[in-house]
């Protein structure tokens, strides 16, 4: 929930006061599309009922025979690039041309915690090692 409360308001804020769109939309719309497309990517992933874990599910019986299992911070890592890009993809891929760079540019600074006025939840704990886009290009 923590990603969600930070990240969603101010996009569709963001999106709202700046954005050109192809067609209007309400921020409901918008929020169902981000969670829809973040739905589709949690169907690669259960929860093994005899011990809690979160795996990822296998292509085939040998894949299961190993285990894929996923630590923990990988997992949430994981997770949390999913939920990026699927915000990214709802939000962004509804604006023209126009007012994309503009919205890459805030949705990097956003993701950075840098933005006083959004700052990342302490309770959110952030990949160390999380690759991030290089300068240059598009989100």
């Amino acid at each position: 929930g923590h990603l969600i409360n930070w990240l969603v308001p101010p996009i569709l804020d963001y999106v709202r006061r700046n954005g050109k769109f192809f067609l209007p939309m309400s921020d409901s719309h918008i929020t169902s599309a981000i969670l829809k497309l973040y739905e589709c990517f949690l169907l690669e992933f259960w929860i093994d009922e005899n011990d809690t874990k979160v795996r990822l599910r296998p292509d085939d019986d040998e894949d299961e025979k190993k285990g894929n299992e996923l630590h923990s911070d990988k997992y949430t890592n994981h997770l949390q690039m999913l939920f990026q890009f699927s915000l990214v993809w709802a939000a962004g891929s509804i604006l023209k041309y126009e007012s994309r760079p503009g919205f890459d540019e805030f949705f990097r600074t956003l993701c950075s915690g840098t933005k006083v006025e959004h700052p990342r939840p302490a309770e959110l704990k952030m990949a160390k090692k999380r690759p991030n886009p290089s300068e240059g290009t598009r989100i």
